[in-house]
């Protein structure tokens, strides 16, 4: 048993704070951020790949749970590139939250193609196993979102990560106001060839390693999870973010039963760890 449990118990019980209201949201994501940070545990975390020529980092966030597992979003291509190659062997990716390190044990991606080139196939939910059965990880709830949803002027958004190189919050990104508008309309039309599909632009920042990082909102007292930050465009500087709908959604129902399937064969033996 790990000797820090009772306090990492306390930890994982803390609650993600939940108001992005308009009038002084800046303030409150600051506040946020700060918060998870001194926990050192949060639904917000990071993807590792361990390779040959050293690791990657790419960001992540908790969806869903189980008893012993995690539903984790991310970028698909950060599973596979754009020839369909895996980045690295399931085996070798981890998921880092706080100063947890969770074994990656399986990714569900786009069943049409391995490729992620087009944006639409750029998603993937990752399975990830708990430190001990029974912990309740805080969640972002999913909320399915169409891009004709999305209105003309902008749908009120906030990219969350952390700095690719370390442990720390990116502040600039939690305290930046963003919006996220359907393609073909802003952006000097921006991948206008993708009109109804399941791609947001943003205005958020984007930056090395904040493929994977979740796009969210508010919905009064939770925040929600809508999309997942794929590209940054380098002459617009538009964020791409594919949608939290339709492939993606029917994926994290794939992962949820995935996970139930793998605890009635492991539960006793992840139970005892």
């Amino acid at each position: 048993m790990n000797p820090n449990e009772p306090l990492l118990c306390i930890l994982l019980a803390l609650a993600l704070p939940a108001t992005l209201a308009e009038a002084g949201a800046g303030r409150q994501i600051v506040g946020l951020t700060e918060r998870l940070q001194n926990a050192q545990m949060s639904s917000i975390g990071t993807l590792v790949g361990q390779t040959p020529k050293g690791s990657w980092v790419g960001g992540a966030a908790v969806i869903a749970q189980t008893d012993c597992h995690l539903a984790v979003s991310t970028a698909g291509h950060n599973i596979y590139d754009g020839q369909g190659h895996p980045t690295t062997s399931i085996e070798k990716m981890h998921i880092r939250l706080g100063a947890l390190r969770l074994p990656v044990v399986r990714a569900v991606t786009d069943p049409a193609t391995r490729s992620t080139t087009a944006p639409e196939n750029d998603w993937a939910v990752v399975i990830a196993e708990k430190p001990r059965c029974g912990i309740q990880f805080t969640t972002l709830d999913p909320r399915p979102i169409k891009q004709s949803q999305l209105p003309a002027s902008g749908l009120r958004v906030q990219m969350i990560c952390f700095h690719h190189d370390s442990r720390r919050l990116k502040d600039s990104l939690a305290t930046e106001s963003c919006r996220m508008y359907p393609t073909g309309q802003h952006f000097n039309g921006l991948y206008s060839s993708k009109h109804k599909q399941p791609v947001g632009l943003h205005s958020c920042k984007a930056d090395l390693g904040t493929s994977g990082c979740p796009l969210v909102v508010s919905n009064g007292s939770q925040l929600q999870f809508v999309g997942t930050q794929i590209e940054a465009h380098p002459s617009t500087g538009a964020g791409v973010a594919r949608l939290f709908s339709d492939a993606y959604e029917r994926g994290f129902k794939i992962a949820m039963r995935a996970m139930e399937a793998v605890e009635q064969h492991q539960a006793p033996h992840l139970a005892q760890r």
